[in-house]
């Protein structure tokens, strides 16, 4: 696979915390960017985990390092 130079420096995102369940937190990204699910010990808090609740996170652009081959999963 060819290798894109592209500089992948994290940038600061903020969202709204939209859904929580049991083993789960979707946050609802500013900008219309779309939704993060992440599981709940990956979010640091010292409180209790609320509806509405606005977060910050870092976060970098996605690069694909292999293909999927046809047919086949990887």
């Amino acid at each position: 696979m060819k290798e894109i130079k592209y500089d992948l420096q994290p940038r600061l995102y903020t969202g709204v915390i939209t859904d929580i369940t049991d083993m789960a937190v979707v946050i609802e990204m500013n900008g219309r960017l779309g939704r993060l699910s992440l599981s709940r010990r990956m979010i640091i808090t010292d409180e209790e985990i609320k509806l509405g609740d606005e977060v910050t996170f870092m976060l970098s652009y996605p690069e694909v390092i292999q293909k999927r081959s046809e047919g086949n999963m990887i």
